[in-house]
């Protein structure tokens, strides 16, 4: 069965400059995008490390709402 999301609802792509969330911006191109490493106007800047700031980011979100984690660390060594 496919994912179905409300016209209405407010997706937010964490991650938006990875490689998954490149993907997930063509399946949601209408899309808030956030990433730590902004490369475009339409990504806004967002550490999610910083818990005030992620916090501030849900508060904007209600019920039925969407906020896809697509952020990862990748310099793992």
């Amino acid at each position: 069965m496919p994912f179905m999301v409300r016209l209405e609802s407010k997706v937010a792509i964490l991650g938006a400059a990875g490689m998954l969330g490149h993907e997930l911006k063509k399946q949601f191109p209408n899309a808030i995008l956030f990433d730590s490493n902004v490369n475009g106007p339409q990504i806004r800047k967002l550490d999610i490390t910083d818990a005030v700031l992620l916090r501030r980011l849900f508060t904007d979100f209600h019920e039925g709402d969407i906020v896809i984690n697509a952020a990862a660390y990748t310099n793992v060594d």
